[in-house]
């Protein structure tokens, strides 16, 4: 406020008064003013950092959407991943119970071969010695006769082929067996590479799970973070604002009694300068 100096003589009367002139009082006015202005002005500055801060949490948060979005994407395209896999072994297994039938089969073909080359052997034994018989018997009836010696040799040939013939058909189901068993032994791999396809499969598809729910986990976590300080932020906001308003208001009362003082000083200047 500005000091007006009252100077009264000894008999109290007074005889000077020291004022600041109609220049220097505005001056004083407007310099104060000036720092209210001011002061109200850095609290708008305050404010307005506040708002870039909201701002900047606020496009944290879009790009935090925007991360977990693509980590479900992620995950999902692994449980994908995952089930297709889990369909070729599926598929695999599927291929290697088809194969060990047609080898279950086979093996039992190559039985009844072989069963069926002992018994053609069997008769072919037996009818060589029914032969030998026939041949001993008509040489002994037939000793001096050439053709019946002819018939002898035939026979004996007959029964000769026969027993190769048998032999041969016995090594062939025997072949077939040895073939059941090797396609057996790869049936049974197949269906432990099916197994482990199968397994690999199943964790795929757990491992897709456990990336869905820890995205979920993190975007939730981070989206109740983002909700935390912009609350945070609009309470410090309205608090600033308020501030703002409550300076503001300062400044007007100030202004208001500057303005009075004026006024009053105005008329005290008018009442002495009237005679």
């Amino acid at each position: 406020m500005p000091t007006i100096n009252v100077t009264v003589d000894a008999g109290g009367n007074v005889v000077n008064v020291a004022m600041p002139t109609g220049s220097a009082l505005l001056d004083s006015l407007t310099a104060q003013a000036t720092a209210a202005k001011n002061l109200a002005e850095g609290y708008a500055a305050d404010a307005g950092n506040h708002a870039a801060t909201a701002e900047t949490h606020k496009n944290a948060a879009q790009t935090a959407d925007t991360s977990s979005a693509n980590n479900a994407a992620l995950a999902l395209a692994r449980q994908q991943a995952a089930e297709t896999a889990a369909a070729t072994a599926t598929t695999k297994a599927n291929e290697a119970a088809n194969d060990r039938s047609l080898a279950q089969s086979a093996a039992t073909t190559a039985t009844q071969k072989a069963q069926e080359a002992t018994d053609e052997r069997i008769l072919a034994g037996q009818a060589a010695a029914s032969a030998a018989d026939d041949a001993q018997a008509t040489a002994a009836d037939r000793v001096q006769t050439g053709q019946d010696l002819a018939a002898t040799t035939a026979a004996k040939n007959t029964a000769v082929g026969a027993a190769g013939t048998a032999t041969t058909q016995a090594g062939e189901a025997a072949d077939s067996a040895t073939a059941a068993a090797a396609s057996k032994t790869q049936t049974e791999t197949l269906t432990a590479q099916a197994l482990v396809h199968k397994n690999a499969a199943q964790q795929a598809a757990s491992d897709a799970e456990g990336f869905k729910t820890e995205a979920v986990n993190q975007f939730t976590a981070l989206k109740n973070q983002m909700v935390s300080e912009s609350e945070a932020i609009k309470t410090d906001t309205t608090t600033i604002l308020n501030q703002t308003i409550a300076v503001r208001d300062e400044v007007d009362v100030f202004l208001m009694s500057q303005a009075s003082a004026i006024i009053t000083l105005q008329n005290y200047h008018a009442q002495e300068l009237l005679p």
